[in-house]
């Protein structure tokens, strides 16, 4: 069986894939829930990085609801736009290092 993934536009008009179990939780209730949001991460970032590195990488960074907030890493891969890792509730001084070595566009 195929993982399922999805197509999401972000707010700079990137063509982004990604796939549904990209993030996963132990609670099940919470995983359904991450899925349903994990789309407003990238389509609607609170914050995004571009990285100053090569290659280049976009972090996309939200909170949903109370107690998660995500941070997905975006890499241009094969002709396209490709969300490849997941970090749920990521650390403050980790979101700090990304700001610190790389640019915020939002």
């Amino acid at each position: 069986m195929k993982e399922e993934v999805l197509h999401i536009n972000d707010p700079l008009g990137r063509r982004i894939s990604i796939a549904k179990k990209l993030c996963c939780l132990e609670n099940e209730a919470d995983a359904f829930d991450l899925v349903d949001d994990l789309f407003s991460v990238l389509k609607k970032p609170a914050l995004l990085i571009e990285t100053t590195g090569f290659p280049k990488e976009y972090l996309y960074f939200r909170s949903i609801g109370w107690s998660l907030s995500v941070l997905i890493h975006v890499r241009f891969i094969h002709d396209f736009w490709e969300a490849y890792k997941c970090n749920v509730n990521p650390s403050d001084a980790e979101i700090v290092e990304f700001l610190r070595n790389g640019i915020q566009i939002i």
